[in-house]
């Protein structure tokens, strides 16, 4: 099982024995693999680049026949992936994500990043990604954790997210021959539930949509882990 993580404003690898807890679930049955962002990015650097740079990880680990689940940011790139080498991929699990994306919420982390605006960029990405009231309850703690997020971070974020500028893959997604399930929030601020609802449709694939929670209902919503779990071992 590979697992590609959403844009986040810090490397996530370093947090790698927490994600292993919270995926706990599928240790019993599959070696998990935990595939971030590259650190030394160029100035432009794409979707396309970040899944061929996966891919190339990924041959070179000699994996194969692989349970791909990809979050947000993630789940474009898994698209990217099974796309152009369909044969390494067996079954497809995508989160809060979608095949084609127009500009709003992720542009406007961009801008923040670009300016140094670091409370732009902190409170723009917590309520979207977690919602208001996740904001206002952790604020604090939030800015403990990345109120010393320096101009070289910040101009890194901006480069990854500002790759999901004119990102549209609905021509290609039609090549994708696995199975595929998808699933997020009716109430995603960053993803709106009618495009994620057409990309399914796009994609053939089963999908379920959560209500009540944010964008990050991948985090919140444990049953979500669950139900990918079960589409996999079907």
């Amino acid at each position: 099982m590979v697992i590609l993580p959403g844009l986040s404003v810090r490397p996530v690898c370093p947090l790698a024995d927490s994600i292993a807890a919270a995926y706990a679930v599928f240790s019993k049955d599959f070696t998990v693999y935990l595939f971030d962002r590259r650190e030394d990015i160029p100035e432009v650097y794409s979707l396309e680049q970040m899944a061929d740079d996966t891919v190339t990880k990924i041959r070179e680990l000699g994996l194969k026949d692989l349970y791909l689940y990809g979050v947000s940011q993630g789940g474009m790139i898994a698209q990217i992936i099974t796309v152009k080498n369909p044969e390494l991929v067996r079954k497809l699990a995508l989160a809060s994500t979608c095949s084609y994306l127009e500009e709003g919420t992720v542009n406007k982390w961009a801008e923040a990043a670009e300016r140094h605006d670091l409370e732009s960029l902190l409170k723009g990405f917590v309520t979207k990604v977690y919602g208001e009231a996740y904001y206002e309850q952790y604020r604090d703690a939030v800015f403990a954790a990345y109120g010393d997020l320096t101009e070289k971070e910040m101009d890194h974020f901006a480069i990854l997210a500002s790759a999901v500028n004119g990102f549209d893959l609905r021509k290609q997604v039609k090549k994708i021959t696995v199975p595929v399930y998808l699933t997020g929030s009716k109430n995603d601020s960053v993803i709106p539930i009618s495009v994620m609802e057409e990309s399914a449709k796009l994609l053939k694939a089963e999908s379920f949509f959560f209500e009540g929670y944010s964008h990050a209902v991948y985090d919140e919503a444990e049953e979500l882990k669950t139900k990918v779990y079960d589409f996999f071992m079907k």
